[in-house]
């Protein structure tokens, strides 16, 4: 269980072949929690230093941002993607505060 969280990166991913869907993902990092993490659905947690990151076998815009999260900078972005694994282009950026807060879904 988390005991502080903080809002590090604010990302915007839209789809070519699905031009309706836009999701917002909301990134924050933790330095102190309660208890272990556990596996789900959808992972199983895993510790790397920070030089052995398997980007690889990771979502194909992880490269971009996990720096600047594990750096502590604030970022937002938007990521385009062809299909669900193929990303057409990116822009991401580091801010002093998160403009999408404000901003309406393109």
């Amino acid at each position: 269980t988390p005991e502080q969280l903080h809002h590090v990166g604010i990302l915007r991913q839209s789809f070519k072949d699905k031009p309706e869907s836009v999701l917002q993902f909301h990134i924050y990092t933790c330095d102190q929690w309660k208890g272990s993490p556990t596996e789900t659905d959808e992972m199983d947690p895993q510790w790397f230093g920070v030089g052995a990151i398997p980007y690889g076998n990771m979502w194909k815009d992880d490269i971009h941002w996990y720096p600047l999260m594990m750096n502590d900078n604030r970022f937002e972005g938007d990521l385009h993607f062809t299909d669900d694994d193929n990303m057409e282009w990116f822009d991401i950026r580091e801010v002093d505060s998160f403009s999408y807060l404000d901003a309406a879904t393109p």
